[in-house]
């Protein structure tokens, strides 16, 4: 073994960590911190090199994260571009990386006895990459398509918006996300070969001494942590040193040129977003007493007097949060406090300006509290030492992301930067003073400014519409005056202690760390063993303690660590909830208006490291609380008594309304791929309201309508609670007592008039929908193509059929998902979002259907849509032989992989009681069903497997169960140049490889070849003589390069034009040389989209009497989700898996 050093010091720990660390520099200098978990069985490693997009060269802006790509994209030693990700899907992994200003992070995940190949296919990244030629051309497409998906985002414009107007002399200001134009496009211009090019960067860039490697292995069926320091040295320490060589940034982003400045840009969504920048010197150093913690915990207080409190009150805010991630160097900090404002809070951003910094004066003139350092030292303590352990990946992640911090010491390499332990009010005094009028850049971000003013620049490469003004004196200087003369600061006052701190924990004291740091060989550690309670199994089911038709009690006991943590779930069903659009308006208005009410006291209990959620869904009111269990109920208490004493405040009526019509707006604008998901969640079921069904109530609704809306509630309800932690019976019966007593209902709601949310009963066949997005700016389009799969059953006595038929979904998405990312995103580059997954409930959908799973492809692309369906239909006719040819060895293997993913366990009492509560939501209480589908994983053949596709998945089935649903999303500037394509006679009269070519011709620029002109050189070249496809093809290429031309003789186009896109008609690798090349293969007798033979006339019942039109092929295509929902049978609601006993009966708390 390589020689390396060891850290012996005593590193700072949580107080009950199970598991063991090993703190090393290896020779070649890379830091390497290797953690062994007796707990887990899924392994992890991180790696993050000290270098970002700011080391990207002036001339060619994104090189950083194209080479991110290009480094997964085969090795020296593991040649194959998906020999990673291969592995990894054989032992139930995943891989990841992400590019940000300093730091390029990848990691991955892996089943624990995967760790040692995974770890040594990892290294190889870092030690020999091929980046081919190849490959530097496929990704570069990858790395366009994320631009124009960045392009979509608002955060992502800000950010830009920010780098753009940043200090033109600091690299921070330049194009970080890379596209073909900035490098490609740039790289011919200057003359250079890009690929040496990325090679160069690598060779200058990537070396050992600026890694910091964190892995995470687990004992169970892994090693130990002697084992874990054993491989990482030996795999490691090849990777070369070059020293250091990262860059020494000596100016600030925020140059006094920058400073006392606002920036104003263009929003795509109905946003209204004020950002003040502070520039600040770096405190990384100051680690110790951490200054900026007491400055953040101030300004994110959310309590009485607080900020955001005061914004809240006057109608000018909802949400305020503050970071320092967007710039965060060794040497110069920028301190950004956002405020998500309402229109009328935008129209005051000068008094909101004024509040911010009011409220730091009142921090200023009082000084540094000391009972306040104290409390957040607290607070701080009880997240680290006693906060829930993370999973593996997340905690390789956010360690090696730490490590990267230089100014920490070793024995600080895990507690990093959380921990407060000196208390020094000076330091504090100095960074406090910083934060004033002159130190600032203001940013406001709108869809549209009021006024007169004009947005005279455009952002380079976002087409960022932005402009640039001095700030008036009154914001800078003035400020103090502009203060003086107004009572804006009247109601801000210090924080109050925090009420949701617990009583009852010994706070221990930090061990005192201040020792030089040793570096050593040592000998092998010993292991810690460890006993896990049965009691404390997550996947163990819930006690069923009480049960009738008002409420049901389910308590699951559950303890890690010390503090004793606890998790309740909850919901009031009542039937006014979700019945029809308006409603499900109101109660959206009822849940606003209760954050809203009992806001400040959400603040201060997430102060203390408490979550919540409250949210509707369907006909349901859900509450979740989770945090430190003995004050857990009070928080509970607080929530459900805001509602039952909720009265509508008139004056905040119309911002609530605002709100939901701004949420609706944003919804209309996500991206392509999420447009797929939400119109496919909105087919499965009923009642579901579709969000432009919401938007045609939000006239209709009232005050006086919501307030009636409230009072109703507790007419009728029910009321379902699942408690995870500690709680004695006694304790959690108590719990549920008080919240019935607090609501107070009339009357329970009888079993026969429950509401329940009922699945469609797809009739078998193939459905179309097409949606046209508005959104201008979009250019990506996006396809769903979901697959309903297994057969129809009717009775609980199904149960271990549909198992067996949900462990085939798992075995089949598990092997296709590698393959079908490498041929459509990798190989083809048909999108940057490729990928496809199965689901056993979409909103528990499968549990209340008729069938298993459902089996989903998505793709999101500059690809036309038509195109991208053919090309999923031809993978899967593909693919169907390669699971034919799997050996019986690898089956094994990857049965093993999806068992071992299963097993995989919740570690957090809020995941714990999230798993169980699924199955109580959807009345299943099916809690063993992880256990099944891996008892029918085991029993699985491949001639199962195959009978399974043979008859739900192949485009080819001929089974009367084979039922798909295909969404396309299509963007407005593809329906602008192919308007013909959107309508209903183009699918009835032309076969969709015939529609597919045509687009593909389209999308190159070719306007004057018209789809009939496509069907005719189709079907003349079928009805040839050749029997050779790709001679065929050619013959297809050069006849649609002959029309082309003879068409633009008429047009006097230019001859360089002419010839560039005859290349790309001829180009065999081209989407049209492919959607030729299908449309040829098509077979006639084949029932799938892939046909090019017209289907016959229906002679059995159909749907030819609605508004749904049948295409060439056969599918249907409709528009309308009320028409297609309209149409098609319902499913029983669904049956409990199992009998419902409680353990008491339902009597009064004092006799249990």
């Amino acid at each position: 073994m390589n020689r390396y050093l060891r850290f012996t010091g005593s590193l700072v720990l949580p107080s009950d960590d199970l598991r063991q660390y090993c703190l090393l520099r290896l020779p070649n200098s890379m830091r390497v911190l290797c953690i062994s978990d007796p707990t887990v069985k899924q392994s992890a490693a991180s790696l993050a090199v000290n270098i970002g997009s700011c080391a990207d060269p002036p001339e060619l802006p994104g090189i950083a994260h194209a080479v991110e790509h290009l480094v997964f994209m085969g090795t020296v030693k593991y040649p194959s571009e998906k020999s990673f990700e291969a592995y990894l899907t054989e032992h139930s992994g995943h891989t990841n990386a992400t590019t940000s200003s300093l730091i390029t992070h990848y990691r991955f995940a892996v089943n624990n006895k995967g760790l040692a190949g995974a770890l040594d296919r990892f290294a190889q990244f870092f030690i020999a990459p091929l980046i081919t030629e190849d490959c530097v051309n496929r990704e570069l497409q990858a790395v366009e398509s994320e631009f124009r998906s960045d392009v979509q985002k608002d955060s992502k414009r800000r950010v830009r918006v920010t780098q753009t107007t940043c200090n033109s002399c600091h690299p921070y200001s330049r194009f970080h996300g890379g596209n073909n134009a900035s490098l490609q496009g740039e790289a011919n211009r200057l003359e250079l070969n890009l690929r040496n090019e990325m090679v160069d960067f690598f060779v200058n860039n990537y070396s050992a001494d600026i890694m910091n490697l964190v892995v995470v292995g687990g004992t169970q069926d892994g090693a130990n942590l002697e084992q874990l320091v054993e491989w990482t040295v030996d795999i490691f320490s090849e990777v070369p040193s070059r020293g250091d060589t990262r860059a020494d940034f000596l100016d600030h982003p925020l140059s006094d040129q920058q400073l006392g400045t606002v920036v104003r840009y263009q929003t795509i969504g109905d946003l209204y977003t004020i950002v003040m920048s502070f520039a600040l010197p770096q405190v990384n150093h100051l680690y110790n007493s951490n200054p900026l913690r007491y400055v953040e915990s101030l300004l994110s207080h959310g309590g009485s007097g607080s900020l955001i409190s005061c914004l809240k009150q006057r109608g000018w805010a909802t949400t305020m949060t503050t970071d320092r991630s967007a710039w965060n160097s060794d040497k110069s900090c920028i301190f950004n406090i956002m405020i998500h404002a309402t229109p009328d809070g935008f129209a005051h951003y000068k008094d909101i300006v004024a509040l911010v910094f009011g409220y730091l004066r009142i921090a200023q003139q009082e000084g540094v509290h000391q009972w306040y350092y104290e409390e957040t030292q607290k607070l701080a303590h009880l997240q680290f030492f006693y906060g829930e352990p993370a999973y593996s990946l997340t905690t390789a992640v956010n360690l090696s992301r730490q490590m990267c911090n230089s100014y920490l010491r070793p024995e600080h390499i895990v507690s990093g930067p959380q921990l407060l332990y000196d208390y020094d009010p000076k330091v504090i005094e100095t960074i406090l003073s910083l934060f004033n009028p002159s130190r600032y850049r203001l940013m406001l971000g709108a869809r549209n400014f009021p006024g007169s003013k004009q947005l005279s620049n455009v952002e380079t490469y976002f087409k960022i519409p932005y402009s640039e003004e001095i700030l008036p004196h009154d914001m800078t200087a003035g400020m103090q005056q502009y203060l003086a003369l107004s009572d804006l600061t009247s109601d801000l006052h210090f924080p109050l202690s925090n009420k949701f701190l617990p009583e009852n924990l010994e706070w221990d004291v930090i061990p005192d760390v201040n020792k030089t740091p040793q570096l050593a060989t040592v000998a092998p550690m010993s292991t810690t063993s460890l006993c896990t309670s049965k009691k404390d199994n997550p996947l163990s089911a819930p006690d069923l303690l009480l049960h009738n038709d008002m409420y049901e009690l389910w308590t699951k006991h559950f303890k890690r660590g010390k503090l004793e943590r606890a998790s309740i779930e909850m919901y009031i069903e009542s039937t006014c909830i979700g019945s029809s659009p308006q409603a499900q308006v109101y109660a959206d208005l009822l849940k606003l208006s209760l954050c809203d009410s009992i806001s400040e006291e959400l603040a201060v209990a997430t102060q203390a490291g408490f979550k919540h959620n409250i949210l509707i869904s369907g006909h349901r009111l859900c509450i979740k609380v989770s945090g430190h269990q003995e004050k857990l109920p009070l928080l509970l208490h607080s929530i459900v008594r805001g509602l039952r004493e909720l009265v509508v405040e008139q004056d905040k009526f119309k911002d609530y309304l605002d709100q939901i019509r701004r949420s609706l707006v944003a919804i209309g604008l996500k991206p392509p791929n999420m447009q797929t998901l939400l119109q496919q969640f909105y087919l499965r079921a009923v009642p579901r309201w579709h969000y432009l069904d919401w938007k045609q109530e939000l006239d209709k609704v009232t005050t006086n309508g919501l307030q009636c809306f409230v009072n109703n509630l507790f007419d009728r309800l029910r009321v379902a609670m699942l408690i995870v932690g500690t709680f004695s019976d006694t304790e959690a019966i108590k719990i549920m007592q008080q919240v019935l007593d607090t609501l107070s209902p009339r009357a329970s709601i009888p079993a026969t008039f429950r509401s329940h949310i009922r699945a469609l009963d797809i009739a078998p066949n193939t459905y179309l929908q097409r949606q046209i997005l508005d959104n201008k700016v979009n250019t990506e389009n996006a396809v769903n193509y979901a697959i309903y799969a297994g057969k129809s059953v009717h009775s609980v006595d199904s149960y271990n059929n549909r198992c067996r038929e949900r462990a085939i979904l798992t075995l089949i998405a598990h092997v296709m998902s590698i393959p079908f990312f490498d041929q459509l995103r990798t190989q083809e580059q048909l999108g940057y979002m490729v990928h496809c997954s199965w689901q056993a409930t979409v909103d528990s959908y499968s549990r209340f259907s008729r069938k298993a799973g459902i089996l989903t492809f998505t793709v999101q692309g500059n690809s036309n849509p038509e195109y991208v369906c053919l090309r999923i239909e031809s993978f899967l006719l593909q693919f169907r032989t390669r699971l034919a040819e799997m050996s019986k060895k690898e089956l094994t293997a990857n049965i093993t992989a999806c068992v071992i993913a299963n097993q995989e366990l919740p570690i957090k009492v809020a995941s714990v009681a999230k798993q169980a509560w699924h199955m109580i939501l959807d009345n299943s209480y099916d809690f063993d069903h992880v256990r099944n589908i891996n008892l029918q994983l085991e029993r699985l053949t491949m001639d199962d497997v195959l009978e399974f596709w043979d008859t739900f998945i192949s485009p080819t089935s001929t089974s009367t169960q084979a039922t798909r649903v295909i969404v396309q999303v299509w963007s407005a500037s593809l329906a602008r140049i192919a308007p013909s394509m959107t309508t209903a006679n183009v699918m009835k009269d032309y076969s969709l490889p015939v529609i597919a070519v045509h687009l593909c011709l389209v999308q190159i620029g070719i306007d004057f070849v018209e789809l009939a002109d496509v069907d005719r050189i189709l079907s003349s070249t079928r009805k040839s003589t050749s029997t050779s496809l790709t001679m065929d093809v050619y013959k297809c290429q050069q006849k649609l390069c002959t029309l082309y031309k003879l068409r633009t003789t008429e047009q006097a186009l230019d001859n360089k034009n002419i010839e560039r896109v005859c290349n790309q008609i001829i180009d065999k690798s081209s989407h049209v040389g492919i959607a030729l090349r299908m449309a040829l293969e098509a077979d006639p007798t084949t029932s799938s989209l892939l046909t090019c033979r017209k289907a016959e006339p229906l002679s059995e019942a159909s749907f030819t009497n609605t508004e749904m039109r049948r295409t060439y092929s056969g599918a249907w295509l409709f528009d309308s989700h009320h028409l297609f929902k309209h149409v098609q049978g319902l499913c029983a609601p669904v049956a409990p898996i199992q009998n419902l006993n409680p353990k008491y009966d339902c009597t009064p708390t004092s006799q249990i």
